[in-house]
C-alpha cells in the first residue's frame, strides 16, 4: 500500500518527469518505478552486509548514467 499512496508517488512523479525530460525514448513510469525501488530503505537495509555504501553508491551513480545516456559511466 505504501507504493500507491503519499510520499512515494509524489518521487515517482517527479523521477518519471525528470526521465521523460531526458530521455523520451524510455517508459518513463515504469522505470522510474526501477530506479525508486533500488533507493529503497528496506532493501538497503537487507543487503548492507552485502553491498557496503561505497559499492552501493557507485552502483546506483552507474545505473543512472545508463538510464539517461545509455552508458554505465
Amino acid at each position: 500500500a505504501r507504493y500507491r499512496v503519499g510520499g512515494y508517488l509524489v518521487w515517482q512523479q517527479h523521477v518519471r518527469t525528470l526521465l521523460e525530460q531526458a530521455r523520451s525514448d524510455m517508459d518513463a513510469d515504469c522505470v522510474a518505478h526501477l530506479v525508486l525501488a533500488g533507493l529503497a530503505a528496506d532493501l538497503r537495509r537487507a543487503i548492507r552486509d552485502e553491498y557496503p555504501a561505497a559499492r552501493a553508491t557507485d552502483a546506483v551513480l552507474a545505473m543512472a548514467n545508463l538510464v539517461l545516456t545509455g552508458h554505465p559511466k
